[in-house]
């Protein structure tokens, strides 16, 4: 991946929750959390690791509890800790392979841990753990300059991919041929389905591109093995998320129907008394039923 892109701030187009602590006089903390590299509105969290797969996850949550051990004016009360385990697991081996068992008892075993030694600091802390993708198992791809003309297009193979055609007359007839394609569903811009929160933003591709698992879009032929995400998740149960929370302000042993993730933040936002600053898609109401009775 791009490191230098990742660490560019004008990507970011909301405030992150670490920038909103940070200037509603909080101190944060990242340890590889995706887009703490970046000054996002001129701000970084006060502690933070540039990522490095190389890290072990042990030290990880380590250096969590020495933050919390921390004078309480030195110490930050707002964390973010990325594990890529399962993620580099998964997507090598897909969703239903023993390591990738193993790789879920890992962590589970390294989060058991962990909150054994929170208990012990006797500090009101609360723990929200989530994941930022589900992931279904693959077999098959579609080459996709194979089955049709992109000629000077631009293809971000991302999931799902997106196409760039600035020219309408060469936009007009890939959208023909697209459409063709079995397997494929074609989207442009502004059609895409309301329900997937994905439309008309300049930095969309003018058309995008969604297959069903386990058939996915490649740039050119290559063996197709493994797992990954991206595909519709109202219609692909396996791009459903966790999502457990616990502490002083929260109910127990509740179960929730699923939510989108896009609520949250004004969730965490609440636990940590932060005002929100600017408009958002997600909606306290949402897991306001997580919140104990003041």
């Amino acid at each position: 991946w791009d490191r230098e892109a990742v660490r560019d701030a004008s990507w970011y187009a909301g405030v992150p929750l670490w920038v909103l602590a940070e200037k509603q006089g909080m101190l944060s903390a990242s340890f590889f959390w995706v887009g703490a590299e970046s000054p996002v509105r001129g701000v970084k969290p006060t502690y933070n690791y540039a990522y490095d797969g190389s890290m072990p996850n042990e030290y990880r949550l380590r250096q969590v509890l020495d933050w919390l051990r921390l004078p309480e004016a030195r110490r930050p009360h707002m964390m973010a800790v990325y594990f890529s385990l399962v993620d580099d697991v998964g997507h090598k081996y897909g969703p239903d392979h023993p390591k990738t068992g193993e790789a879920v008892l890992k962590v589970d075993s390294l989060i058991g841990d962990f909150m054994d030694s929170l208990n012990q600091l006797n500090l009101p802390v609360h723990v929200v753990l989530v994941s930022d993708h589900g992931m279904s198992a693959i077999s098959h791809g579609i080459v996709l300059p194979e089955v049709v003309d992109l000629d000077d297009a631009q293809v971000s193979y991302s999931f799902p991919p997106m196409i760039y055609q600035p020219d309408s007359t060469k936009r007009l007839k890939l959208y023909d041929q697209l459409l063709q394609v079995p397997n494929m569903n074609v989207y442009t811009r502004k059609n895409i389905p309301e329900y997937l929160s994905f439309k008309n933003n300049d930095r969309i591709g003018d058309f995008i591109l969604v297959t069903d698992a386990p058939t996915i879009i490649l740039e050119k032929p290559m063996p197709v093995t493994g797992g990954t995400h991206g595909f519709n998740p109202y219609t692909d149960e396996n791009m459903g998320a966790i999502f457990y929370a616990t502490g002083p302000k929260l109910k127990s042993g509740l179960e929730m129907p699923p939510v989108e993730n896009i609520h949250i933040y004004p969730f965490i936002a609440q636990l940590l008394g932060l005002t929100i600053s600017e408009p958002i898609d997600g909606n306290l109401n949402a897991l306001e039923i997580l919140l104990k009775q003041d």
